[in-house]
């Protein structure tokens, strides 16, 4: 698995919304009654953590979940900034780009790029990709050797460089020997699902990466630009530091202040009118936690 953002131990579980978007592994097509990975990971999170939702359609490309992205990803990421929660858009395809469509690994990288580009224009906070799981079966472009090498090199490039495509995080659901080959139990006969217990190894591995998300992200204030400003107020101040994403209140001095967060790294406040001159402190306060700079302010 792998992170973008730095990680710092926190208390409490951050209120995620995780949006799941992807092919027909993704809506559980051939595991109905919620056996598949969106639907089981729910009982690996903590109480708090949030909620998954499954916008996924069978036999998807990383084009066709483009084309109805305001529906499923915008529609989704529209509920859970009203509820307060940070969205992260999931998408879980590529493996029919190839097999179907001929697609190379080339032009797989760069249709997901378009991708996890719109759901951050959607308004996504975190976009989280996948790699492609092997095949052998339903491959009606190129051959089963072909697949498998476009695949691997996919693979490689969302490993290594997910982040110059907007990935945030990403489950790697392919490392061997777990899905060495597709002829084992993990995978129906068509060979191109994976069967129950193959839904419960993809379930594991996105259980694990929310959980780091979950227990190790917090807010942490690490310093403002400016650190004094008269007591009428109207002071601009630019905060640094991590977990920003789902903040709900930004003092000064204890004074609640006018603030735009514009990455989950940076905040920017505008100071409210002081009630007297003096020292207090920067605080910021959220879903993932709260932190404050002690001695940080001094209203003049």
């Amino acid at each position: 698995m792998r992170l973008l953002s730095s990680l710092y131990n926190r208390r409490t579980p951050a209120p995620i919304s995780v949006i799941c978007d992807g092919d027909s592994i993704t809506a559980g097509v051939t595991n109905p009654g919620g056996y598949h990975y969106s639907e089981l990971v729910r009982a690996y999170l903590p109480a708090g953590f949030g909620v998954t939702s499954n916008v996924a359609v069978s036999g998807q490309t990383f084009a066709d979940m483009l084309s109805h992205i305001a529906s499923t990803i915008g529609a989704q990421v529209t509920a859970a900034h009203a509820a307060g929660q940070i969205a992260i858009a999931s998408g879980f395809a590529g493996t029919n780009d190839i097999a179907l469509n001929g697609a190379t690994a080339t032009s797989t990288w760069a249709a997901a790029q378009a991708y996890f580009a719109a759901c951050k224009a959607a308004g996504a906070d975190l976009c989280l990709g996948w790699t492609i799981l092997p095949r052998t079966g339903g491959i009606t472009t190129g051959s089963a050797a072909n697949f498998d090498a476009q695949r691997r090199t996919f693979n490689l490039h969302m490993l290594s460089s997910y982040a110059s495509i907007g990935v945030d995080m990403v489950c790697d659901v392919a490392p061997e020997p777990a899905f060495v080959t597709t002829t084992n139990t993990y995978f129906y006969v068509d060979q191109i699902h994976p069967t129950v217990p193959g839904q419960y190894v993809l379930t594991q591995r996105l259980a694990a990466l929310l959980l780091e998300y979950i227990g190790q992200h917090r807010c942490r204030l690490v310093s403002a630009d400016t650190s004094s400003g008269p007591v009428a107020g109207g002071t601009t101040v630019n905060l640094s530091g991590s977990g920003f994403l789902g903040t709900t209140a930004v003092t000064v001095n204890g004074l609640a202040a006018a603030y735009q967060v514009l990455n989950d790294g940076q905040i920017r406040l505008t100071t409210a009118p002081g009630q007297v001159t003096g020292v207090g402190d920067l605080s910021v306060m959220g879903g993932q936690g709260a932190s404050r700079l002690v001695g940080a302010w001094t209203y003049s």
